[in-house]
């Protein structure tokens, strides 16, 4: 969806492109359709970018108004991601978990609606202090699972036992206690109550084949589920062929998907916590090789296993190495929305408890 979003991918002139309004219609349309199709107690999470780094792209301002047109059509909680979008840019010379953390608690508080941070959170305090500030409602931890899968129960231990985290004096009260920490209590989205905070931020594993959950799959996921995390979002899965980033890319594009995600989806809930699920499309980013098996950023042939790409302007993510995609027409944009709506009521039928 960003795609759609930031000028500098989106050059058209019809009612997708332009405009604020109509280069956030993409997004919004898609997101109503999903909403329309899932239970009203599933809650619904957008990731977003919230700025392209400058250069006349996508920011936080315009992220603002669309997280507000995003709470109007039911959704729960807007995750705040960044970059992304364009692929020369060099993301290294920005401080992006601090630009995220800090778009989060922006779009909070103007737009009204939960947001979940994420980026580089790896320590208990760090993610208690973004809760207490009110600059997130949810914190989405990626590399840090994946450290230590348990990092929850470390969490635990450190929130109730050290008194460093304190208020000032006249409050007389500090954070003694596991129950006294807002990283573990529960949280309601939608009609759904998670145990705690923690969630697992969507990772590609880039492992399937054909889109299907493999055993690895099942074991990575497995073993955060055991970690005392209160949500599991599932990795990137591609609701179209051809919306897949790599081949080896975990898909929802057909019927014979559902039967391995539904699969995923009753063990992440055998051990107590909520499982939801990114719905995606990689747009122009698509038809790449796995990373360590080709040249990053360079899009596949048809002739190596690739795959012919679809965004909104036929504008390459990268001049040098990828793919020209072709840019979607209104038959196009229909296709790609109905993708959407079809792969979330296979969500459901797997078993998701969010998207």
């Amino acid at each position: 969806g960003s795609t759609w979003l930031s000028p500098l991918s989106n050059t058209r002139t019809d009612r997708y492109g332009g405009s604020l309004e109509n280069r956030m219609r993409f997004g919004l349309e898609t997101a109503q359709r999903v909403r329309k199709v899932i239970p009203k107690e599933t809650p619904l999470l957008v990731r977003i970018s919230v700025t392209d780094y400058g250069n006349g792209g996508w920011d936080v301002p315009q992220s603002v108004e669309f997280a507000k047109r995003l709470k109007a059509i039911g959704v729960d909680v807007v995750d705040c991601s960044s970059g992304g979008v364009v692929g020369n840019v060099d993301y290294g010379s920005f401080n992006s978990p601090e630009v995220q953390h800090k778009a989060a608690a922006t779009i909070q508080r103007e737009a009204g609606i939960p947001t979940a941070a994420v980026g580089k959170i790896v320590h208990p305090f760090q993610a208690e202090k973004l809760l207490q500030d009110n600059s997130a409602t949810l914190i989405l931890i990626g590399r840090a699972l994946l450290n230590n899968p348990h990092w929850a129960y470390g969490a635990a231990d450190v929130l109730a036992n050290s008194e460093t985290f304190k208020y000032p004096d006249p409050y007389n009260w500090c954070i003694g206690a596991t129950k006294a920490s807002k990283l573990f209590s529960p949280v309601k989205l939608g009609g759904l109550t998670l145990k705690n905070r923690i969630g697992v931020s969507p990772m590609v594993t880039w492992v399937s084949e054909d889109g299907y959950v493999n055993d690895f799959q099942l074991a990575h996921y497995g073993s955060f589920a055991i970690g005392g995390v209160g949500l599991i979002v599932v990795e990137a899965t591609a609701v179209e062929a051809r919306g897949r980033i790599t081949p080896a890319d975990l898909g929802i594009w057909k019927d014979d998907h559902v039967e391995g995600l539904k699969r995923l989806a009753t063990l992440i809930k055998s051990q107590g916590a909520v499982p939801a699920i990114q719905l995606a499309h990689a747009g122009r980013k698509g038809s790449t090789p796995v990373i360590g098996k080709g040249v990053r950023g360079e899009t596949l042939t048809a002739k190596n296993g690739g795959w012919d790409i679809v965004a909104p302007s036929a504008i390459a993510y990268d001049d040098d190495k990828s793919q020209v995609p072709k840019e979607a027409t209104l038959e196009d944009i229909e296709v790609l929305q109905k993708a959407f709506e079809t792969a979330a009521i296979r969500a459901v039928k797997a078993g998701f408890e969010g998207a």
